[in-house]
């Protein structure tokens, strides 16, 4: 009779742990995306900033953008450093 009294409260005891664990594994998992998503915003704003300030350069190069690989050259080519497709104007 002791013994399955004990066993019992083990039981018990285990369970109330197992749901304490399971718990903080979800505070934890709730936690972690938050702040996950908070870095992503500030890695986006970042990222808008640069290209921003890409465009802003590119304009004040006069670069001008090869048609067929996107490359940006320089305003007196004729040809394209990357692909050396034509990319006269």
């Amino acid at each position: 009779m002791k013994s399955e009294i004990e066993i019992l409260n083990l039981e018990e005891n285990l369970n109330k742990l197992e749901i304490d664990l399971e718990n903080q594994y979800i505070e934890s998992g709730k936690k972690i995306l938050e702040l996950s998503i908070n870095e992503q915003q500030k890695i986006d704003s970042l990222i808008n900033e640069i290209i921003e300030i890409k465009k802003r350069l590119i304009k004040v190069k006069k670069e001008k953008q090869c048609p067929s690989c996107m490359t940006y050259n320089t305003s007196d080519s004729n040809y394209c450093k990357f692909c050396g497709k034509s990319i006269k104007s």
